[in-house]
């Protein structure tokens, strides 16, 4: 459900999102198209966004990741910050926090 909010909120802001469900998937998806930004979901099944981070980094991708954290959970924001996440965004995603957060992530693209 939170990545079809994402999906629907980045559309109607008039970006082209290119959804994926999982790690594997969506680094296929980087090998056949180049994106500006990134959104991940800290926790996923089988791949962290933290290990996601960490392949991106290490296949030299520099693209900025914006990572979406459990309600409440700052400390997985601050890990994410510190291992080169631009930005966090604390679940239930917000539209309105969404938006803003992607238009600054991609003001350093």
């Amino acid at each position: 459900a939170v990545g079809l909010i994402v999906e629907d909120t980045l559309r109607r802001a008039g970006h082209e999102p290119l959804p994926a469900r999982n790690v594997p998937e969506a680094l296929h998806a980087l090998e056949r198209q180049a994106v500006d930004l990134i959104v991940s979901d800290y926790r996923m099944p089988g791949i962290s966004g933290l290990e996601f981070l960490a392949m991106l980094q290490q296949d030299g991708l520099d693209v900025p990741v914006i990572m979406l954290t459990g309600h409440g959970s700052i400390e997985h924001a601050v890990t994410a910050i510190k291992a080169g996440a631009i930005d966090y965004i604390t679940k239930p995603v917000r539209p309105q926090q969404l938006e803003l957060a992607v238009d600054q992530a991609l003001e350093f693209v």
